[in-house]
Order: structure tokens, then sequence, then C-alpha cells
């Protein structure tokens, strides 16, 4: 399969290129602005450029685009005009080069669980939401979007993830598990040590269960998934039903995704040590 990501250099991306090139049979190319790592072909090309983004897909004709660019929450402001066009213009401008390829493309887009309104244990995916956020109703947004780009164009297939807040090596600072981190300083995490962590998913266990919903006969051509580990201190928050009726899925247990993850943090934070 041709596979065609973009936000590779990111949290998700990086973990996504590395579990892709341990798959046989994938075909992988990056575009962006810079290369993330050797050994994949990389496209020089800004989301903004419609022409630029365009030609990439004439010429690589991916089979299944990752869509993961965009701008994460955990910022100092709500700046909503910057979300919408970090994750609602580059997605329709991404959409609209795809859309006159004929290609049979599936487009996997990352969503968040940040959508929903509620506080209520197993909330689905026809959950209430709540929209007055700017990262929310941006990624609101590019999931309408790709709502309407299938309707258009039928023969592609959309697969939306609300995911729950990642863990996992490599998380940049801005995100609340290394801010937990960086309040603690020196003590080991586990699961006693943490006031709360609810709605979350490894990293690396995404990264597969991505790669798995986008390689699997879909129901239609538009689906969303909330995912989310079922390893929710104090219970599951978001109900995973239509995801575990689709794949097996397999999570690391939470002890082992926060064991990992501060053996990363006090290597690359060496005040944690």
């Amino acid at each position: 399969m041709r596979i065609l990501v973009t936000g590779a250099n990111g949290f998700i991306g990086t973990h996504l290129i590395r579990y892709l090139g341990k798959c046989t049979g994938e075909e992988i190319a990056t575009l962006g602005r810079t290369k993330p790592s050797p050994g994949t072909r990389h496209f020089n090309c800004p989301l903004s450029d419609f022409h630029a983004l365009k030609r990439v897909i004439e010429e690589f004709k991916p089979e299944a685009i990752f869509h993961l660019s965009g701008r994460p929450p955990g910022q100092k402001t709500d700046d909503f005009p910057s979300y919408f066009e970090a994750n609602t213009l580059s997605t329709l401008t991404l959409l609209e080069a795809l859309e006159g390829s004929r290609l049979s493309t599936t487009v996997f887009l990352p969503s968040s669980v940040h959508l929903y309104s509620g506080v209520e244990a197993k909330m689905d995916e026809n959950a209430p939401l709540s929209l007055q956020q700017g990262y929310a109703f941006s990624k609101y947004l590019a999931e309408e979007a790709l709502r309407h780009h299938v309707e258009k164009v039928p023969t592609q297939r959309a697969v939306v993830g609300r995911i729950a807040d990642c863990v996992g090596p490599g998380q940049g600072d801005e995100f609340p598990l290394p801010k937990y981190c960086k309040e603690r300083v020196s003590s080991p995490l586990d699961k006693q040590s943490i006031p709360a962590l609810r709605g979350f998913i490894d990293v690396r266990d995404l990264v597969n269960i991505v790669h798995k919903l986008v390689a699997a006969k879909g129901d239609s051509n538009f689906e969303i998934f909330n995912i989310a580990s079922p390893a929710d201190i104090g219970g599951p928050r978001y109900d995973t039903g239509r995801l575990s009726s689709r794949l097996t899925l397999y999570f690391r247990p939470l002890d082992q995704s926060l064991k990992d993850f501060w053996e990363w943090y006090r290597h690359s934070h060496p005040t944690a040590s």
C-alpha cells in the first residue's frame, strides 16, 4: 500500500513512521517542509500550496493518507484563528487537491475526544459535542470537511479517530503527562502517583490501531471511532465498542506505558534523573 503521511515530524507521526517501517509491503512517503528520517521518500511541499499538493498526489498516487499535521491542544491561549489554519484549512486544501485525482484513497484524520461535552462514563461516538473551545471547533470543522468530501467523491473513504490523550516516549512538554513529570522532578510514575488519568492511549498502540483501521474494509465510506485505552484509572470514559467490533485490540498495561514514558523522560530531561 502506498501511504502518504503529513505531520511526520510530530509526536504521533514519528511513531507512525517507525511502525510503518517495520511493516511489509508498505511504500511510505512524507510531505512537509522537513524530511523526518532517512529511508522514506519525501515531498518538500507545504500543506498551504494547493497546486504542489495536487502534483504530489498525481505523482505518488497514495492509496492511504494519514493526515497528522495540525496544532495540538494544550497551548497557552485558545487562539481559534491559529487552530483553524493548522487543523481545518490544511485539511480543506489537501482534500481539494485529492478531489480530482480519481484515486480510491482512504484518508485518516486524527480528531479528539475533546469534542465531547459530557463527563459521564462511556461516551460513544454519538454523544453530544461541545465546540466552545477553538481546538475542538477546528477539529469538528475538519471532520465535516472530510464528511462532505467523501459525499462528493464516494470512491474515496474517510476514517476519523477521536483520540484520547496520547502518552508515550517523545512527547512534548506542552502535554499533560510531561507537565506532571516536570512538577514531580525525580519521582517515578505509577498508577498510585497520578491523581487522575482518564481517557488516554499509548501512542505505540494508537499507530498500530489506525494502520489496521485504514487497511480494513469499512462499513461505509465515512466512519468515526473513539480510540482510547480501557485501562483508565476510575474506569473507561469513552465507549470503544465500535472500534473493538472492527479490530482485535491489544493495549499495553497502564503501568508499562507509565514506566516506559518515565524512562524516556528522565533520560531526555537530565534534571529528572
